[in-house]
């Protein structure tokens, strides 16, 4: 439901309907993680596993992705400006320095200033 409440864009879905995933979710998540390292070679330590950032219970990844951008020393507005400009769900443009300098400009944000931690 959350899902078709946001157009399917996982970025904005409330994640904190999934709340701690345990039984047959937890199951199937770890099912899921063994595929990719056995299947796709991404890998996989489950004593890592709940070190991603990542909480389903801090709301949608949109809102924890800025709240990372603010934590670094970025205003909120700078954050959200950031996170509509760069497509995260694209590893090519989320890693891509010349993209990244644009939106830090366009959001107000100088690239070369050092950011702190708060």
């Amino acid at each position: 439901d959350e899902l078709v409440a946001v157009d399917y864009d996982f970025f904005e879905a409330d994640l904190t309907v999934l709340g701690d995933p345990t039984g047959e979710l937890a199951a199937a998540s770890d099912r899921i993680d063994r595929y990719n390292a056995d299947e796709c070679g991404i890998p996989f330590d489950e004593e890592d596993d709940d070190d991603l950032g990542f909480d389903p219970s801090a709301g949608s990844l949109r809102d924890q992705i800025v709240a990372q951008f603010v934590e670094i020393g970025l205003t909120l507005e700078q954050g959200e400006c950031l996170f509509d400009r760069i497509d995260f769900s694209d590893p090519a443009e989320a890693n891509d320095d010349d993209l990244i300098e644009a939106a830090l400009v366009a959001c107000g944000v100088d690239p070369n200033a050092p950011l702190g931690s708060g």
